[in-house]
């Protein structure tokens, strides 16, 4: 059986309460349009994608990051944006992109999964839209009206199942 997955920083519960308070009150404006909000338990920061893989390629990837080892470090959300259909809370973090390297580098180096050659961005994705479209010019006002100010000290990364539904996606901790 495959398992679709990936590896992520959590955000923590306090900041969680900054971001879903926005959610709530944004996606109550925009209830009617096509907007998938997220909940509280899909909020993180995604390191690297893996998807499908089989028990024994997960194995070798908790060896992985069983390798890695960071000093924690400070990262601060200070700019909402949207990409490919996605509105997202995102900065740039010197130390955050160093550690989706490492995470690549082991990863591939212990389950041979191919290294991400794309730049590295740091977000939490609020958002989903419908048809990967983008935000209208008053949908993207209404969002950039309060967005949450969230920061926190990163000192731990997980390695998520994510199982897709109608509903939205299921993330379970698996290492």
């Amino acid at each position: 059986m495959l398992i679709r997955s990936f590896i992520a920083a959590p955000v923590p519960d306090d900041e969680a309460i900054k971001i879903m308070r926005y959610i709530r009150e944004t996606g109550a404006i925009l209830r009617n349009r096509d907007y998938k909000w997220a909940t509280r338990d899909q909020l993180h920061i995604t390191l690297k994608f893996l998807g499908e893989q089989n028990p024994e390629i997960i194995e070798r990837v908790k060896n992985a990051l069983d390798e890695i080892n960071f000093e924690p470090f400070e990262i601060a959300f200070n700019k909402l944006e949207t990409f490919a259909g996605v509105v997202c809370l995102s900065c740039e973090n010197k130390n955050m992109a160093v550690l989706a390297k490492n995470i690549n580098a082991k990863v591939f180096e212990h389950a041979e999964l191919e290294i991400d050659r794309r730049k590295f961005k740091t977000h939490i994705t609020l958002a989903r839209l419908k048809q990967r479209r983008f935000p209208t010019p008053d949908e993207m006002n209404l969002l950039l009206e309060n967005p949450p100010e969230v920061k926190w000290t990163c000192g731990e990364i997980f390695l998520m199942k994510s199982k897709l539904t109608p509903e939205g996606a299921i993330y379970t901790r698996l290492y």
